[in-house]
């Protein structure tokens, strides 16, 4: 818990301390997620990794930066599917098969690193999200077919996690750059099925503003 609180504190600092334009250092990027997923409270990560397929969905962030610091808000919709339903006959009880939602974080930003290749920043800050995953619990045979039955209480509203990452961009073209960002989201209230990941997110940004 002191961890959150000392979290909210820096945010809320930065944030107050921001008094000026905000037309100074402004980055808005699109990006797609891949993330790991462990830790799985009770749950057995029983599908081999080769199997994963990410749907890509383009998602949304926004970071301004004034004198080394500043805040990014980062909006990821995932969606993974770790085993086609076709092959489920031979699943291990407490597989998961697959999970999706939508990860709101809020972060502060410190510029650790800068020249005319590009950045790189560290990031420190708060996440909550919106999931729902598919765990197959045992299989009922019914003779020439099968059914998997799955825990239906499986889906989570909020929780709140730390987040700790680093976030790289370099130069393409002018204000154009390619952005990438590794963090580790780790849940402390709430979020019992998905409590801690390793995100990679990466995508093109573009920025504009005074500089």
């Amino acid at each position: 818990m002191r961890y959150l609180i000392v979290t909210l504190a820096i945010l809320i600092y930065s944030l107050v301390n921001l008094k000026d334009s905000f037309a100074q250092n402004n980055q808005v990027s699109i990006i797609t997620p891949g993330a790991y997923f462990f830790n799985y409270a009770g749950y057995k990560f029983n599908t081999p990794y080769k199997q994963q397929t990410l749907r890509m969905i383009p998602s949304l962030s926004y970071m301004y930066i004034k004198n080394k610091r500043g805040f990014q808000i980062t909006g990821v919709l995932y969606d993974y599917t770790y085993i086609s339903r076709k092959n489920m006959i031979n699943l291990k009880d407490s597989t998961v098969i697959s999970r999706n939602g939508f990860c709101l974080s809020l972060d502060y930003v410190y510029n650790l690193k800068q020249n005319n290749l590009g950045d790189v920043k560290l990031l420190l800050g708060l996440s909550s999200k919106v999931s729902y995953s598919d765990i197959h619990k045992f299989t009922i045979s019914h003779g020439t077919w099968s059914e998997s039955i799955s825990d239906q209480d499986a889906s989570q509203v909020g929780g709140l996690a730390l987040n700790v990452g680093v976030n790289c961009n370099i130069k393409v073209y002018k204000r154009f750059f390619i952005t990438s960002t590794l963090r580790s989201i780790n849940f402390l209230l709430g979020g019992k099925y998905q409590k801690n990941s390793i995100w990679f997110e990466n995508g093109i940004a573009y920025r504009f503003g005074k500089k």
